[in-house]
């Protein structure tokens, strides 16, 4: 939450269940823009209500409302990624979060896709809620949690072997910088903790999560899942 005593320019919608959501703060922190905190329950629905869908019709989070001044009307955007990719072009004095060379970026690009893209829609709130209505017959527990550690282990993997591969070395995804592979990352790597998967079985990504830890703008995000 901004501790500014000023109005901040952005306003985020988030959950704290939602990996997608914790993307966000995470990037505002290493970027110290200041922004206001607008929580949506998501075991309450609170997506659907009808205040927020006027706002953002696909009723997800998070969302990000950019307010300019004047009589400019606010940008709004509905997907992580996008926001993500729009912080870095809309306030380019801040630090930046993806390479400058066209190759760095692209591997950026290729590595958030593999999580974002691939892995994550599997996990999500929505997905398990449908698996639920459209197969009752199977639904357990169980069942759930063995869904979410196959899917978390199969997209780890991927993301590992891609790490293996590469030939830029580095203390963090793509080089010396933290960029949006590892503001993605992480929380994938916090939601697989939390449901029992062995981080150690991918040696690369848990070093590297083990740096972006002790940097203090993610430390602090890190803080306020765990309060």
């Amino acid at each position: 939450m901004d501790a500014s005593s000023t109005t901040p320019e952005l306003t985020l919608y988030s959950s704290r269940i939602s990996n997608a959501s914790t993307r966000l703060p995470i990037a505002l922190n290493l970027k110290q823009l200041p922004y206001k905190l607008v929580t949506i329950n998501l075991s309450k629905h609170e997506q659907h209500d009808i205040a927020f869908k006027v706002l953002n019709p696909a009723g997800t989070v998070p969302l990000l409302i950019h307010h300019h001044d004047g009589s400019a009307k606010p940008t709004i955007i509905g997907q992580s990624i996008a926001a993500l990719e729009y912080l870095d072009e809309a306030f380019p004095n801040t630090k930046p979060l993806l390479p400058r060379d066209a190759a760095s970026r692209a591997r950026v690009r290729s590595l958030v896709a593999l999580l974002a893209g691939d892995m994550h829609p599997l996990l999500t709130h929505r997905v398990s809620k449908a698996i639920r209505d459209l197969f009752p017959e199977t639904e357990t527990s169980d069942g759930t949690a063995a869904w979410h550690k196959h899917w978390v282990h199969d997209g780890m993997s991927k993301f590992e072997a891609v790490l293996a591969q590469s030939t830029v070395s580095g203390r963090f995804c793509v080089g010396d910088e933290i960029t949006l592979a590892d503001v993605v990352l992480l929380p994938e790597v916090w939601f697989a903790r939390r449901i029992g998967v062995q981080v150690s079985d991918f040696p690369r990504i848990e070093e590297i999560c083990t740096r972006l830890c002790v940097v203090h703008e993610v430390r602090k995000e890190e803080q306020t899942l765990e309060g």
